[in-house]
């Protein structure tokens, strides 16, 4: 599971990114999941930037990666990103 898109980082365009979700860590009381997203030029590479996020948790959905990746697709900064 990943997203891409095209991401202006520092002034730089990197057309077709990989986004990446990791570090998913559920709270005690389950109702937000804390995680990383992790963005690279291609799946292979070392990540040029990290964003720390969290968003709600639903215990009875499905599982977390999938429910942080259709989260993530609501931001405005995701809005255009593609599954890959």
């Amino acid at each position: 599971m990943a997203l891409s898109k095209i991401i202006n980082y520092k002034g730089i365009s990197v057309a077709g990114a990989y986004i990446r979700v990791s570090s998913v860590v559920i709270n005690h009381g389950g109702g937000v999941v804390e995680f990383l997203v992790n963005s690279m030029s291609a799946p292979d590479e070392i990540p040029f930037d990290s964003i720390s996020m969290q968003c709600p948790y639903d215990l009875e959905g499905v599982n977390p990666f999938k429910q942080v990746y259709e989260h993530l697709k609501t931001l405005e900064q995701f809005a255009e990103a593609e599954d890959f």
